[in-house]
C-alpha cells in the first residue's frame, strides 16, 4: 500500500518497535516514517540513539519523555499518517480528536501490540454502548477517528469485531521470522549481547516472564530449584532483584529476541508467564508456554 505524505509511529514498548518495522517493510512511503520513541521502557533513550544508524533505511527516530509531548510534535509537524498503539478510552479519543481537528485529512492507524488488541471485554453494558455512540474506542481500532487497524490475525479480529472489518489490514511478515532475519541488527538496537554464560550442561532453559510486578513467591521457588532459570522483567516493571543465584535479564530487551538466542543454545525453552503476549508470536515446537496461574 502507498502512504502519501509524512508518517509517524508512536512507540512505547520494544514489541511495538519490532511490529512497526514489519509494517514499514510492507508499505510504500513518500518519506521515511518517523519513529517516535517514548521514555516508557528500560533503555528507551539509548534505543532511539541507536536507531539513528540501525534500520536507517526504514525510519528516522525522535525521542520524547512524555506522551503529550509526542502528540504535540505530531500536530506541529502536520503528519499525514499517524500510527498508534491504542485508541482505547476517553483520554485517547480526545487526544486523537485534537489531531483530527488540527488536520482533518490526517489518517490515524492503530497497530497490534499484544493480546490486548483482540480483547472484547474492555468495556461492557451501558457504558460500552454510550462511549461507542460518542465515537470513543471501546476496543482496539474502534474509535470513530481511526481509519484502520493493523493486526497479525485478521480472522480472529474480524470474528470478534465484525462491524470493524472495513478497517482491518493484515501484517504480512510473522514476527518470529522478522526477528530471525534481523537478529544481529536488533541485538545492536537493544544492546543485547546474548544470554550470559552459565555453568550448566542442561539442554532445557527456563524463563520467568513477569507482569508489571515480580512474583516474589515464584522467584523463591526458582531459587530453591536446581533448574536453569532466567528472569525477564516486564519492560515497564520498576521492581529490582539482586540475587546471586538468579540470572536476571534487562526488561527493555524484547523477549522475542532473547528466545531466538536461546533456541540456538537449548533443545527446549520453557516459559513461565503472566498473560504474556509473547505466546502469540513465538510459534516454535521447541517452546513451551506455562501460565503462572497453573502453579498457584
Amino acid at each position: 500500500m502507498h502512504y502519501q505524505g509524512k508518517a509517524a509511529f508512536l512507540i512505547s514498548k520494544p514489541l511495538q518497535l519490532m511490529i512497526s518495522l514489519c509494517i514499514v517493510r510492507q508499505g510504500i512511503w513518500d518519506e521515511k516514517p518517523v519513529f517516535i520513541i517514548l521514555d516508557a521502557f528500560c533503555g528507551a533513550s539509548s534505543v532511539a540513539d541507536r536507531l539513528l544508524s540501525a534500520f536507517a533505511d526504514l525510519q528516522q527516530p525522535v525521542f520524547f519523555k512524555h506522551r503529550n509531548q509526542a502528540f504535540q510534535y505530531v500536530k506541529q509537524k502536520a503528519f499525514d499518517h499517524f500510527f498508534i498503539d491504542s485508541d482505547i478510552g476517553v483520554k485517547n479519543y480526545l487526544l486523537l480528536l485534537q489531531q483530527k481537528i488540527a488536520k482533518p485529512s490526517l489518517m490515524i492507524h492503530v497497530y497490534e501490540e499484544g493480546v490486548g488488541t483482540y480483547r472484547d471485554d474492555l468495556y461492557q453494558g451501558l457504558k460500552q454502548r454510550m462511549l461507542s455512540a460518542l465515537g470513543v474506542g471501546t476496543f482496539f481500532g474502534g474509535s470513530a477517528v481511526v481509519s484502520s487497524i493493523f493486526v497479525y490475525d485478521d480472522e480472529e479480529y474480524m470474528l470478534k469485531f465484525p462491524n470493524n472489518k472495513h478497517k482491518v489490514r493484515k501484517i504480512l511478515e510473522p514476527l518470529l521470522l522478522s526477528v530471525r532475519r534481523n537478529y544481529s541488527v536488533l541485538c545492536e538496537v537493544f544492546d543485547y549481547p546474548g544470554l550470559p554464560d552459565v555453568p550448566s550442561k542442561s539442554r532445557v532453559c527456563n524463563f520467568y516472564l513477569s507482569g508489571w510486578h515480580l512474583d516474589k513467591d515464584f522467584i523463591s521457588s526458582i531459587v530453591a530449584s536446581d533448574s536453569l532459570f532466567f528472569v525477564k522483567p516486564h519492560p515497564h516493571s520498576k521492581d529490582e532483584i539482586y540475587l546471586p543465584s538468579l540470572y536476571v535479564l534487562r526488561g527493555g530487551v524484547p523477549f522475542e529476541l532473547i528466545v531466538v538466542c536461546a533456541l540456538k543454545l537449548f533443545n527446549v525453552v520453557r516459559v513461565y508467564h503472566v498473560n504474556s503476549s509473547a505466546q502469540r508470536y513465538l510459534d516454535d515446537k521447541a517452546i513451551e508456554f506455562l501460565p503462572l496461574s497453573d502453579f498457584k
